[in-house]
């Protein structure tokens, strides 16, 4: 293994050219091969970063510049240089790329461009031209162009670009024509990649792309002595429960990332499978998660739901976000008339809207200003993050955010604070936009210590 990894960047013209699909293409038929690889997302997609942690088997960061700065990107980058051979930033942001060549300039990676090559038209070509005059500056450029009718004549002009690499073109999705029995349409859990899905994507990329050319161009990234941010390995302070499962896992890689920097020890369990919470933990992590899809297998888990909420009652500090703030209520309410019990640390019921489209986010990007005052938002004026309006609930209490740029009607995403121990959001909040927040979360998870409270008492007193 070389001291720095080599590094790639894949981006596209334009959003909806199967950008993610051939990468993850890619990371399979490298990761059969032997090589060693890591991947970051250049965007907010945490349906995306799940698909590359499920391919891979590593973590996947979303470097947001919805949320963090260029600073704060680069650190986060610098984190996932550590032991591998390959590092890949797959760009859902093109037009960060576009108006900050500073920023490729400090990361110097080898470019993959993929483009529409059902759209041949001049004006095409010239968007085409356009990325590769402001992205070969620093490296040569792969190019890749998808839906396309295998007609290489009309690409001479790119084939013979000096400054590019023509790597291939991939035709439309042919049912049957490749490994595999299942189709490539998502399943009704969209985090979920199956083995056929895979291999297709796999053939795809091993069938028309130039994997040696591939090689021999990633292979070119030369170093340029970009820092490596080191992991801490100091001893942890306390020990945060993470859910982390089929149906909670969509949580930001960075929210992690802060608490452990600032000194938590994350364990992860499991709602759906294990019937405890992992030993000797200071505080529980509800990430956003695919809830609906598993109301009735996380109610029946009868075991864990009474020990989170002894905890819970007990003072343990827990955090519910997305559409997880559905597990602290006392019922949930779904438009089919179904009503699934759950941890009741909440008094109230949520009511779940189903969207039509099983890959609609139902999130939207949004500013919080700290409202309310507690021991998580002290020091936070504001933090970037993405409102959620697929989970609904009413209290008649403070909520923690005010959202100035969300018109909204749902105290659910503007959070609740209850018996000072429990906080609950329907919206994701990006902790690396502020770190304060992950800071307060780990300072606190030791220090608000057990309390008296009880079943009745929270009943008697279900706002505070």
């Amino acid at each position: 293994m070389t001291s720095q990894p080599k590094r790639i960047l894949f981006t596209a013209t334009r959003e909806g050219v199967g950008l993610s699909s051939i990468v993850k293409g890619f990371l399979v038929s490298l990761r059969e091969s032997g090589v060693s690889i890591k991947v970051d997302i250049l965007g907010d997609s945490l349906l995306e970063a799940t698909h590359i942690r499920r391919t891979t088997g590593r973590i996947c960061q979303s470097l947001a510049p919805n949320f963090l700065s260029k600073e704060q990107i680069l650190k986060g980058y610098g984190l996932n240089l550590n032991s591998c051979e390959l590092h890949i930033l797959l760009c859902q942001e093109s037009n960060f790329i576009l108006d900050n060549p500073g920023f490729l300039a400090e990361i110097d990676p080898v470019v993959v461009l993929v483009f529409d090559a059902e759209r041949d038209s001049e004006n095409d070509f010239q968007i085409i031209r356009e990325h590769i005059s402001k992205l070969n500056r620093y490296q040569k450029i792969g190019l890749i162009g998808n839906f396309s009718d295998l007609d290489y004549s009309k690409y001479k002009s790119l084939i013979e670009n000096e400054n590019c690499k023509f790597l291939g073109l991939i035709p439309r999705f042919e049912e049957g024509k490749f490994a595999g029995g299942s189709s490539l349409s998502i399943n009704r859990n969209p985090s979920l990649l199956t083995r056929n899905q895979i291999l297709r994507l796999k053939s795809l990329v091993e069938t028309y792309i130039k994997f040696n050319d591939f090689r021999e161009l990633y292979l070119q990234s030369r170093d340029v002595g970009f820092a490596k941010q080191q992991v801490s390995d100091a001893q942890p302070s306390c020990r945060i429960a993470v859910a982390d499962d089929s149906a909670f896992h969509l949580s930001f890689q960075d929210n992690l990332n802060l608490l452990r920097e600032y000194g938590a020890e994350l364990k992860l369990f499991s709602p759906l499978a294990e019937p405890s919470l992992p030993n000797g933990i200071d505080a529980i992590y509800f990430p956003n998660s695919y809830f609906n899809l598993y109301a009735e297998d996380i109610e029946q888990n009868k075991k864990l739901i009474s020990q989170i909420k002894e905890r819970i009652y007990a003072g343990t500090l827990a955090y519910f976000e997305g559409n997880s703030a559905a597990y602290a209520c006392s019922k949930v309410v779904f438009e089919n008339g179904t009503i699934t019990k759950m941890l009741s640390v909440i008094n109230c019921a949520a009511n779940f809207f189903e969207s039509s489209n099983a890959e609609e986010a139902h999130f939207k990007i949004a500013k919080f200003v700290a409202r309310a005052p507690s021991v998580i938002t002290k020091g936070v004026e504001e933090c970037m993050g993405l409102y959620g309006d697929q989970l609904r609930f009413e209290l008649n209490s403070d909520p923690i955010f005010a959202l100035p740029n969300v018109k909204y009607e749902n105290t659910a995403s503007a959070g609740i604070v209850t018996l000072s121990n429990i906080f609950c959001t329907s919206s994701i909040l990006h902790w690396g936009s502020n770190p304060i927040f992950a800071q307060n979360f780990v300072a606190n998870a030791r220090t608000i210590g057990a309390s008296d409270l009880s079943a009745a008492s929270l009943k008697a007193n279900p706002v505070r």
